[in-house]
């Protein structure tokens, strides 16, 4: 039986245990703010969280062994930030069944005081068998056994315990380690496989804490401890290396703590929000060109990194104690290098020293021997990272360093592999300094979801992938492009450099191209490469706005960019670079529709060029005489000549321009064969290869209008991408409006979204109020400053309204409702959107006059804007 009456279970004892439990994380919280050594912190919260279980077991079970309490995983290590959960396992002897002697014993009552006085728990009530068995299946659970301290209870029970985890397991060293290396590397998977997210994960990403528990727990499991200090003694790790692990492993436990106290919960997740109030807790100011919470993460970012080159050579270091040395395979491939056990190893580990020029080299026969490599071994792996100091600026003079670097991006397999292992190493950087500067550097948007750095090497990735036959499939038109072209390594070049001035202030493309220009220049590169890779870093940017904000429909805007490209071989690679940019973003930034647009504008330059007389009008005239005879012979059988004929005569030459022949099937077989009981016409369908849906209505002109049909388009949680408004007969509208819509609808769905919009034309009377709406939590961290500007268009009929806003649920309907306001009529709408920001572009004119707006109608819109959208 208990050893407390139930009269000492009052309320009187919960609330004293509650009041210990807060005291004692009030204490660790003030050590944490007062600047305490982490470590220090981190053991006084497990063992503050000792005393009180200790006291409360005692107060339940005063000196009864039946059952023993043990703390098992972090817990088990003493190693608790300030609101972890704690694992424990309830130990007994008792034989089955064990429901009623548990009962008896009061576990249940002990596990629910817990919860009730606050402690997270997480909690198992095994045998000594049950917990064999269980390990032997699970190696989760095994894990978590690994890791125990008897708290309270009988010690012979737990030895016996220990003895059975330890010896008897059949879990050897070498399937755990496998185990354990397969979960870490699914786990990076999860995580994109990289260190540098923009909000990470400090336990779980690459380079996080769960990276250093992997080497603990297989550490403990071959060597029988997971104390840092003794992986020095083991051989695993150098004083200089121990003292780095330590360092950073600190610093993930400083801001894990951090997080804790700032959301008053456990918490992992270094959000955007996050982020803001831990560097302010820092201390941290703005400077220029670097941004408080950017100094946060590069310190997070600096550490996980190193946590990531320490997991990677300590685990390696493991799997080679694991192997057998009989049985050892090795190949030599030149006098400095050999193949052993599918490892880069170097024969002597002071070949750099000797040979400094094969510091690039290296990696030259590594991106060589690639598929027939696991990586480097970790001796080499450290002699490289060792002999770091030996790159200085004679080294990076030498031409024959410089020419081993040139001989990466020139050997057509591997690069990918090779760039990240040279980046990782922390060679890229220091032989190519300005690259050195953006390692590790965030960029405070939702647009880009890696830092500088491993954004570079993704877009260098994505070139790569289009080079390989076997990733055709993904995008087989530009496969198709970047398998013809010819010296590919420009490209690569232009990559490494395209962001390489991100952060030093002032237009980064710029500065970069001269970057570009002076390393090409010194890697003696011919001046047509020279010049083009220059180009390219310069002009990057160029593409996807032309893409994204001009309206494509229009020639000049096309004579514009093909002009700007001059060429062919600068259009290719422009188009190639841009694309895997854009995907090189994040894992969301790319759609079918932006992918639409580049490609239109790509087709549509390339034509230019090769025009023998590309003058505009030749050009226009021919492009519709085309779609007007292609149309035609879409709707044979369904249309007379005669009745297209009457279908021309309602618009002008900007519609033809504007669409593509099946569009135009598609709107004249709706409108034609609608009667007025047919109107308003609304028609809508779903475009796979865009991703969109598209909708078509037709109907008489109001000016509530644009403004009941972005407000149900709203309501559908659609977003708009492109809107055009043609007017057809004297009072009449035809609106095309492209929504993004990546999942399919069903023809039910598409119905809905038909006659929702239907109804809602037929009842306008008003403008439709805006949907209050919460602003998404990422969203809220940032602060895009409103700017509305006014251009006229080429034609002086037209205005150009240029507006950046924060993303925002109902922004289109807000725009729409001010135009309505201030009596201004859309003509087309190009809706880019850059993470959390918009950048858009609307053509407009004056109601029902069709020529530019006036003063007073600027001054209506941007102050209602302003109103709407501050």
């Amino acid at each position: 039986m208990p050893s407390i009456t139930a009269e000492q279970r009052s309320p009187t004892l919960l609330t004293e245990f509650k009041q210990r439990l807060n005291e004692a994380h009030l204490n660790v919280v003030a050590l944490h703010n007062n600047g305490a050594n982490i470590e220090q912190v981190v053991r006084e919260t497990a063992q503050q969280t000792d005393i009180i279980l200790i006291d409360a077991w005692r107060t339940y079970f005063s000196d009864k062994t039946d059952v023993s309490i043990i703390a098992v995983g972090g817990y088990g290590r003493s190693e608790l930030n300030i609101h972890s959960d704690i694992d424990l396992l309830f130990l007994h002897a008792f034989p089955a069944p064990i429901e009623t002697k548990l009962e008896a014993f009061g576990l249940g009552d002990f596990i629910q005081f817990l919860w009730d006085i606050g402690l997270e728990v997480g909690h198992s009530v095994r045998s000594v068998e049950e917990c064999l068995s269980l390990a032997n299946d699970d190696i989760t659970i095994m894990t978590n056994m690994l890791e125990s301290r008897l708290l309270m209870g009988d010690e012979a029970l737990y030895q016996r315990f220990e003895t059975q985890i330890r010896e008897h397991s059949s879990w050897t060293n070498k399937s755990f380690y496998q185990a354990k290396l397969a979960e870490q590397n699914d786990r990076h998977l999860r995580f994109d496989e990289t260190t540098y997210k923009l909000e990470p994960n400090i336990k779980k990403s690459p380079g996080g804490l769960r990276d250093i528990q992997t080497i603990s727990w297989i550490a403990n499991k071959i060597h029988g401890t997971s104390d840092p200090d003794s992986l020095m003694a083991l051989g695993l790790l150098t004083e200089d290396e121990l003292r780095l692990f330590k360092d950073s492993r600190n610093e993930l436990w400083q801001l894990r703590n951090a997080l804790h106290v700032q959301t008053k919960r456990a918490e992992d997740r270094l959000l955007f929000e996050h982020q803001h109030e831990i560097a302010a807790a820092y201390g941290l100011k703005d400077a220029p060109g670097l941004m408080a919470i950017e100094q946060l993460m590069q310190r997070y970012y600096r550490a996980a990194h190193e946590i990531s080159q320490l997991n990677e050579l300590i685990m390696q270091l493991m799997d080679e104690q694991l192997h057998d040395s009989k049985n050892i395979e090795s190949t030599d491939l030149n006098a400095h290098f050999r193949i052993r056990n599918g490892y880069l190893d170097c024969i002597d580990e002071a070949v750099f020293i000797q040979h400094p020029a094969q510091l690039i080299q290296v990696f030259s026969l590594f991106q060589q021997q690639q598929t027939k490599l696991k990586g480097f071994s970790a001796r080499c792996a450290r002699a490289i990272r060792q002999a770091r100091p030996l790159i200085d600026d004679a080294y990076r003079n030498e031409p024959e360093n410089l020419a081993a670097f040139l001989a990466l991006f020139k050997l057509d397999k591997g690069l990918t592999h090779s760039l990240r292992k040279i980046h990782e190493y922390g060679i890229l950087g220091t032989f190519l300094p300005v690259f050195g500067q953006i390692e590790g550097q965030m960029q405070h948007d939702l647009f880009h979801a890696y830092t500088v750095d491993a954004h570079t090497l993704m877009v260098v990735r994505n070139l790569r992938r289009l080079a390989v036959s076997k990733h055709n499939e993904e995008l087989p038109q530009l496969s198709e492009l970047m398998q013809a072209t010819q010296q590919r390594y420009r490209l690569y070049l232009a990559a490494l450099f395209h962001d390489i001035a991100k952060g030093r202030g002032g237009d980064h493309h710029k500065h970069g191209a001269v970057d570009a220009r002076a390393f090409c220049e010194k890697l003696g590169l011919p001046s047509e490469d020279v010049d083009l890779i220059s180009w390219l870093v310069l002009n990057h940017l160029n593409m996807s706005k032309v893409s994204q904000r001009e309206d494509l429909s229009d020639p000049q805007v096309i004579q514009n960019f093909a002009e700007s490209v001059q060429n062919k071989t600068y259009l290719d690679s422009l188009y190639l670079l841009t694309v895997c940019d854009i995907r090189g973003t994040s894992t969301t930034t790319w759609t079918a529709w932006k992918g639409h647009l580049l490609a239109q504008l790509y087709r549509g330059t390339r034509q230019y060029l090769e025009q023998s007389d590309p003058s505009q009008e030749n050009i226009t005239a021919e492009e519709i005489e085309q779609k007007k005879t292609k149309t035609l012979a879409l709707l044979e059988n369904k249309l007379t000549q005669n009745t297209l004929e009457q279908y021309w005569q309602m618009f002008d030459d900007d519609y033809f321009l504007s669409h593509p022949t099946d569009t135009i099937a598609w709107h004249a077989l709706a409108i034609c064969q609608a009667s007025a009981l047919d109107l308003p016409l609304v028609e809508v369908r779903h475009i796979p290869n865009l991703e969109a849906e598209q909708y078509l209505i037709y109907t008489a002109d109001s000016d509530v209008l644009l403004s009941t049909i972005t407000g149900v388009i709203d309501q559908h949680n659609q977003n708009i991408v492109q809107a055009r408004i043609h007017e057809a007969n004297p009072g009449f509208t035809v609106l095309i409006i492209t929504v993004n819509n990546a999942n399919e609808p069903d023809a039910e769905m598409l119905d809905e979204h038909r006659a929702s919009l239907r109804h809602a034309l037929l009842e306008a009377r008003d403008h439709r109020p805006a949907i209050k709406k919460i602003i998404p939590r990422r969203l809220q961290q940032f602060n895009v400053e409103l700017d509305i500007f006014f251009s006229d268009a080429p034609d002086a009929q037209h205005t150009i309204l240029s507006l950046t806003a924060l993303d925002q649920p109902g922004l289109m309907h807000t725009i729409a409702t001010a135009l309505a306001k201030c009596q201004i009529q859309l003509i087309s709408a190009h809706i880019a959107t850059a993470g959390e920001k918009v950048e858009d572009r609307f053509l407009v004119c004056q109601q029902n006059k069709g020529i530019a707006i006036n003063a007073q109608q600027k001054h209506c819109l941007n102050e209602t804007l302003l109103e709407a959208l501050a």
